[in-house]
């Protein structure tokens, strides 16, 4: 099968090959600079980190709040899987504003939701739903995101059904 690609001119790949290319982001996007201030805007608790992996280094009130989030969490007896790393944590614990009895009731929220949701499994009616073209990853945009494209156009009473519309 020949696919048309922007970077490569047209090439000869299989499907899986093509998915693959499209999740990757292109060779410019690893020379991208970023500023301090993209990684975190403000300081200590109003502080907003953006970005949370990779080579980032957070700052005393982060890993304050990370080492002291831990402690509580051993001393309710709730053990964290390897899941909860340093990043995962970290953004749980800033969207509850550090409130650690909050981040551990959501933490063992999503922990449960986990268990049970992932993986995802690929039963007949999502292989269906997916080979429909409703939702699909076409290219990137400028900022070499993903495009994930969502077709409602395609959704049909097979796929919907179960809602009710009104009347």
């Amino acid at each position: 099968m020949c696919i048309r690609d922007r970077y490569m001119g047209t090439i000869r790949m299989t499907p899986n090959e093509h998915y693959l290319k499209e999740l990757s982001p292109p060779p410019e996007a690893f020379h991208l600079l970023l500023e301090p201030t993209d990684y975190k805007l403000g300081d200590g608790k109003s502080g907003i980190r953006r970005i949370f992996e990779g080579e980032v280094q957070y700052d005393g009130f982060e890993e304050k709040m990370l080492a002291d989030f831990r402690t509580f969490a051993k001393n309710k007896k709730v053990e964290l899987d390897e899941y909860w790393t340093k990043a995962p944590t970290l953004r749980f614990l800033q969207a509850t504003h550090f409130k650690f009895e909050k981040t551990l009731e959501t933490i063992v929220e999503h922990t449960a939701w986990r268990k049970k949701a992932l993986p995802p499994q690929m039963t007949p009616r999502v292989e269906a739903f997916l080979s429909a073209g409703i939702i699909y990853i076409q290219g990137r945009d400028n900022n070499a995101r993903p495009l994930i494209i969502f077709n409602a156009s395609k959704l049909t009473n097979e796929y919907v059904g179960h809602l009710s519309t009104p009347t």
